[in-house]
Formats: structure tokens, sequence, C-alpha cells
């Protein structure tokens, strides 16, 4: 299993990318790890390198599938008023 993720930034701190001054939207690292040891990112940089990702890195449909079937919001139910 893969030990860094991309998680949403929790404080504002520039991006670490050279040449780029935007705020960082998303850290990239190990949660275990050192704050050190993360890359700050904004969502332009990390787009750009999600559009040049090689072939082999990116995800096959049926793992695509199965997050977004995760990550679909659970039905809620409304209580009707009056008790009944």
């Amino acid at each position: 299993m893969a030990k860094a993720s991309v998680r949403k930034a929790t404080f504002r701190i520039p991006c670490d990318i050279f040449w780029c001054n935007n705020p960082a939207d998303y850290v990239i690292g190990n949660v275990e790890g050192p704050p050190s040891a993360e890359l700050h990112i904004c969502k332009s940089c990390l787009e750009g390198i999600a559009k040049t990702m090689p072939k082999e890195l990116l995800p096959k449909v049926e793992v695509v599938k199965e997050v977004v079937k995760e990550e679909k919001p659970k039905k809620t139910t409304k209580k009707k008023k009056g008790g009944k």
C-alpha cells in the first residue's frame, strides 16, 4: 500500500514548485511522516502534474469506478414533522 497521499492543505503556505507563488491548496506526503518531508502544491501545479502523468501511472478504469462508488454521498431520509 502506498504511504504517500494527497490531501487538502490545512494552513496557508506558498506552493513549493519553482517560480510558483500561489498559496498551496494540497499537501503530498506521508501522514505519519514529518511536515518537513511534505510537498506543498497549488491546484494549478497539481493539475499540470496530473495532465503530464505517464500512462503507466494513470489509474485503471476499474479503480476509478471503485473510488467513485466509495465516495458517493449516502442518502439521508428526512424525518416527518409531528413525530409519526
